[in-house]
């Protein structure tokens, strides 16, 4: 439901706001997605692993403490580079950043609680409200002053409506323990050291096409490329979020204590992906530059032609979630970063050769679409062979 918010508010948004507005939001919202995820090195992913209520207030004390010194940090590092950046935006707002850091941990902290006590209904009703309050103030701040300004400062407030909404009714009281903090860093240091580095290079990687259209082409086919994409996201995000909250725990629990029930698992959770990944894939590989058209308005047939490009990845995707989210408890981080290492060097690479090659934005995305859709091919295939071994 709150992906439905967010399809059906696109068409109203994309008739206030330009694909260069967009463009620049695009480019900010790049940054956040790398930073939220890495925000607290990875460490509230940990808590569903705790084995009691103490410990997993332990690990949320630990995530809190780590994301107020990398705010400190990149405030301070901000400092610096402000005026050195080459995005498309005012380096001002770069200050909003280590604000983005310290909710967005507590953020994960509320939702991860929520998770391993299994209040899947709690997140879901109160994600819809969060995707309805956001677009509003979209939307009503558009109409009075619809510039890439406004975006930005939604955006950066996001994560902190958020975790108001889901404070109330998680475990999360913001109380820190500060002598526990070597204890659960040794003991989960595999999400710092390994995780960490593999989901900002994800992040990274995802938002490759934003910077390089961005630097290439500029913010307006950045523009395209950011809507193309979200409304691709939006099946993705709808069905693997609610798959990865429920697999993940339930695959935890089984991949030690009934490793083939956990590879049953895992297999009925991949399969049923296909079918449902497969509507979105002959719907936007057949007809999305018509759709856009219409539905967008006109001028926005090159987010059609981006979307059209880019569906065979975002299908790959859909029905590789359940072996990314089965990462962490198999413990193959540290395989995991090696292999996106090398998968984020190959993006980067294919993008800038045929960019250079061609000198079309699109058979661009094409080639780094392709790419994409391998890696994540491959990523399901190495998870495959690593649960099987537990038999």
């Amino acid at each position: 439901m709150a992906q439905a918010i967010t399809l059906v508010s696109s068409p109203i948004l994309t008739r206030i706001y330009g694909p260069s507005e967009l463009g620049v939001l695009g480019n900010y919202m790049a940054i956040i997605n790398v930073i939220m995820p890495i925000s607290a090195l990875c460490f509230p992913l940990a808590i569903v692993l705790t084995k009691s209520e103490d410990e997993a207030k332990e690990v949320a004390s630990t995530a809190s403490i780590v994301s107020l010194l990398l705010s400190f940090l990149s405030a301070t590092v901000i400092v610096f580079i402000k005026d050195i950046y080459v995005l498309p935006f005012n380096g001002f707002y770069l200050f909003f950043i280590p604000v983005v850091i310290i909710f967005s941990t507590q953020l994960q902290i509320s939702q991860q609680l929520l998770i391993k006590d299994e209040k899947f209904r709690v997140i879901s009703k109160l994600s819809v409200a969060h995707s309805f309050i956001i677009n509003l103030m979209k939307i009503v701040g558009g109409l009075f002053y619809n510039t890439a300004i406004t975006l930005i400062l939604v955006a950066s407030f996001s994560p902190g409506v958020n975790f108001l909404l889901l404070r109330r009714f998680s475990n999360n009281k913001g109380t820190h323990n500060i002598y526990c903090f070597k204890k659960i860093f040794i003991r989960y240091y595999d999400f710092a050291f390994y995780r960490t580095p593999q989901v900002l290079l994800n992040g990274i990687s995802n938002s490759i096409p934003i910077f390089m259209l961005t630097y290439y082409f500029g913010a307006k086919y950045a523009g395209f490329y950011a809507i193309a994409n979200s409304v691709l996201t939006i099946p993705t995000l709808l069905v693997s979020k609610s798959v990865s909250d429920v697999f993940y725990p339930k695959f935890s629990k089984l991949i030690n204590s009934s490793p083939r029930e956990a590879v049953k698992l895992f297999n009925i959770a991949t399969l049923s992906l296909i079918p449902v990944a497969a509507v979105p894939l002959i719907i936007f590989g057949l007809f999305s530059p018509e759709l856009f058209n219409f539905v967008f308005g006109s001028g926005w047939s090159v987010s059609g032609e981006y979307a059209q490009v880019i569906a065979l990845a975002s299908f790959v995707a859909l029905v590789s979630r359940p072996a990314i989210t089965a990462i962490a408890p198999l413990k193959l981080q540290k395989s995991f970063l090696i292999f996106e290492i090398a998968s984020v060097i190959l993006r980067v690479l294919i993008f800038y050769i045929v960019v250079n090659e061609s000198g079309k934005h699109l058979e661009a995305v094409l080639s780094f679409s392709i790419v994409n859709a391998m890696v994540y091919f491959l990523i399901s295939l190495m998870v495959y062979m690593n649960v099987r071994k537990k038999i």
